[in-house]
């Protein structure tokens, strides 16, 4: 079977419905682009979604697996005490993983609650989660080609696998687009998300890679790495990167895209 879908989405809480902010007309276009890829993704009928997700236990030795039988997920902590839900856990495909050589680095293992990056995609889907998850977070290291090797090998794993496989990166852009964002206003936030926007669209990754650290460091995201490796993910497959929507409501870069 191998991969049956890929997809970027953004991890904002304020998309929790739960809270008043979801019910905000400034938040429905990201909303609907949200809706739609986790829609595309059940149409496709995984039996393992591999989430990558910034928010994580980072480690330098290597990629980190989340590795739990059952995942139970409340957003207490944002004050959406409605929203609960359980999935299971990909242990299976994490110890096949384990297992395989990956030469750069070693992949490690934890056993973790489910972070809200790699829970939030999955709201849309409450009720309907007939599929096992599989958190993986990026290395601790700013070397973005490591990161892209990562991304090749898992590819080429999942190209060869028997199992249906989908892949979601969860990510936030820059944090700093306007006076209003979180960390405040940088000249560089809105050049780096188009930087990002159109190394997807070309699919050539050296765009990222040329990207100086400092200005990473500067715009204040969570998702570089993972869209790295989705691109290096994807590098084994024809499918190429389709922009829904691109969204900043609150100052902060949302991406939402879908390979076909």
């Amino acid at each position: 079977m191998a991969l049956v879908f890929a997809g970027i989405t953004g991890h904002s809480s304020a998309l929790l419905p739960g809270l008043a902010t979801s019910h905000l007309p400034i938040l429905q276009p990201a909303l609907n682009y949200k809706t739609h890829i986790l829609k595309e993704l059940n149409n496709s009928h995984p039996e393992s979604v591999i989430i990558l997700s910034p928010h994580g236990p980072l480690s330098s030795l290597g990629p980190t697996l989340n590795i739990q039988k059952e995942f139970k997920v409340d957003f207490s902590n944002f004050g959406d005490l409605a929203t609960k839900f359980e999935v299971k856990g990909d242990s299976l495909l994490a110890d096949d993983l384990l297992k395989a050589s990956f030469p750069e680095f070693k992949l490690q293992a934890c056993s973790q609650t489910l972070d809200y990056a790699s829970a939030i995609p999955l709201v849309t889907l409450i009720g309907q989660l007939n599929f096992s998850v599989l958190p993986t977070y990026p290395c601790l290291t700013d070397n973005l080609t490591e990161h892209y090797n990562f991304g090749c090998w898992l590819g080429n794993y999942i190209r060869q696998s028997h199992q249906a496989i989908a892949v979601i990166s969860s990510v936030a852009l820059s944090h700093r687009l306007t006076r209003g964002s979180p960390g405040g206003f940088s000249h560089s936030g809105k050049w780096f998300d188009k930087q990002v926007i159109n190394a997807l669209k070309q699919n050539d990754w050296e765009i990222l890679n040329a990207i100086n650290p400092e200005v990473v460091a500067d715009v204040q995201e969570c998702g570089l790495y993972n869209i790295v490796i989705m691109m290096g993910i994807m590098s084994n497959f024809e499918d190429k990167f389709k922009l829904l929507g691109y969204e900043q409501p609150v100052g902060v870069g949302w991406l939402y895209g879908i390979y076909q």
